[in-house]
C-alpha cells in the first residue's frame, strides 16, 4: 500500500491513494486495472522522481498560472503542476488511464481532466479542447497559458507545430521530448535532421 500525502495529511488507504512512480508499482496498478500500455498512443511513463520534480521548477510556475498538460498518464506530473498553479487542463486519450488518473486527481479541485485526443487531425488541435480552455481563460480574466507536458512520442511533432500555430495564448512551453525530436528542432540548415521543426 502507498499513501498519497498532501501537506503531510495522510489520506484514506484506498487503491487510488498511492503514488505510482516505480515500475513495480505501475505494473501492479496496471494489472489490477487491466491496463496495457498502448504503443499506438506513444505512451511513455515518467518514473524518475528527480525529473518529475524538475519540470515544474523549469516551468517556473506561479500560483496564478494556468497549465495545459497533454498526456496525463498516471497523473504523477499533473499533481505537481496542480500544487503550484491556479488551474491545470490535462488531456488523456486512453480511457483506462483517464479513469485511473481521474480517480487520483479527484483530490484536486483545480484540475480539469479531459478524455479526448488533443489532435482533431494531424493539422489541427481538437477545437472542443481549445474552446473549453479559451472560454475558461476569458471567464477567469486569465491572459495566458503555459504548456507543460511529457508529450506522447508519436504525436510530438504535430502537437508542437499546432500549438505554435493555434490561437491559444501560450506564453511558454516546457516539453519532455524524444532526443530525435529535439535534434530536429535544433538542426542547422543543410544538415540531415533539418526540417519544418527546425
Amino acid at each position: 500500500r502507498y499513501t498519497l500525502y498532501i501537506e503531510n495529511i495522510p489520506m484514506p488507504q484506498r487503491e487510488i491513494d498511492f503514488i505510482p512512480h516505480t515500475p513495480s508499482v505501475l505494473k501492479q496498478i496496471f494489472t489490477r486495472r487491466g491496463i496495457t500500455p498502448n504503443k499506438r498512443f506513444g505512451q511513455n511513463f515518467l518514473i524518475d522522481q528527480n525529473i518529475l520534480l524538475c519540470i515544474p521548477e523549469i516551468a517556473d510556475l506561479k500560483e496564478d498560472d494556468v497549465v495545459l498538460e497533454i498526456g496525463t498518464g498516471t497523473g504523477g506530473l499533473t499533481r505537481l503542476l496542480a500544487a503550484r498553479s491556479r488551474h491545470v487542463f490535462t488531456i488523456e486519450v486512453d480511457k483506462k488511464l483517464f479513469e485511473l488518473s481521474s480517480d487520483i486527481l479527484k483530490l484536486y479541485n483545480n484540475v480539469t481532466p479531459i478524455n479526448a485526443d488533443i489532435l482533431e487531425t494531424k493539422h489541427e488541435l481538437n477545437p472542443h479542447i481549445t474552446s473549453l480552455i479559451l472560454n475558461w481563460l476569458r471567464e477567469h480574466d486569465q491572459t495566458h497559458i503555459k504548456v507543460v507536458s511529457n508529450l506522447p512520442y508519436n504525436i510530438s511533432t504535430p502537437v508542437v507545430i499546432n500549438l505554435l500555430e493555434n490561437d491559444l495564448p501560450i506564453s511558454e512551453m516546457v516539453l519532455m521530448l524524444q532526443k530525435e525530436i529535439t535534434e530536429r528542432m535544433t538542426a542547422l540548415p543543410g544538415t540531415r535532421e533539418y526540417g519544418i521543426l527546425s
